[in-house]
């Protein structure tokens, strides 16, 4: 990777342009509902900055933090923690500020939110009995009263790795990673 071209790129759809905002190899980067932030994962740790450039604020220094997702009310930031050396990882919540992080599911990633910030959907990785993966299944939490919901798998051939949740009004749209390499898009209807 080219550090000189790496980071957030903002693309304008109305004027067809993009323009180079924060340097760095920056992974998975999601604006707040207001467009006034936008949260990242930097090396193993989350940020959010300023959508003007100002205040970037550390808000995660433990494991390895990916896939922020802040949710529609602007109050609350999803993500997932993919250090399995130190049994972390797994789904969490915290505040935008920085406090309260909360466990929400262990052993999961890709998290995203269906509504204002008590609703979440989430991966877990189905294994093999030689620990190898062979699909994942989907699966929401009301953080409101805990109650787990599982919703579907997607296995298979076409299916052994699945990733990047968003979700749109009932659709849930996904990547998918076959035996063979390629990946796909696919919508799967709730």
């Amino acid at each position: 990777i080219d550090f000189e071209l790496s980071g957030i790129y903002i693309f304008d759809l109305s004027a067809n342009t993009s323009s180079f905002f924060l340097n760095g190899f920056i992974r998975t980067p999601d604006w707040s509902p207001d467009s006034q932030w936008i949260v990242y994962s930097l090396g193993s740790s989350l940020y959010k900055i300023k959508s003007n450039g100002d205040s970037v604020t550390l808000l995660t220094n433990f494991g390895n933090n990916l896939y922020p997702k802040w949710s529609d009310d602007g109050s609350k930031i999803a993500f997932a923690n993919t250090d399995f050396s130190e049994g972390n990882s797994g789904v969490y919540v915290i505040n935008t500020d920085g406090t309260s992080v909360s466990l929400i599911e262990g052993n999961a990633s890709f998290p995203e939110w269906q509504d204002s910030g008590n609703i979440l959907l989430f991966l877990k990785t189905i294994k093999n009995p030689g620990g190898q993966p062979t699909g994942d299944s989907l699966f929401r939490i009301s953080l409101n009263n805990n109650q787990k919901e599982f919703i579907t798998t997607f296995s298979g051939s076409d299916h052994i790795l699945n990733s990047y949740l968003n979700v749109s009004g009932s659709d849930v749209i996904f990547c998918s990673t076959s035996e063979t390499g390629y990946s796909y898009v696919y919508k799967y209807s709730l």
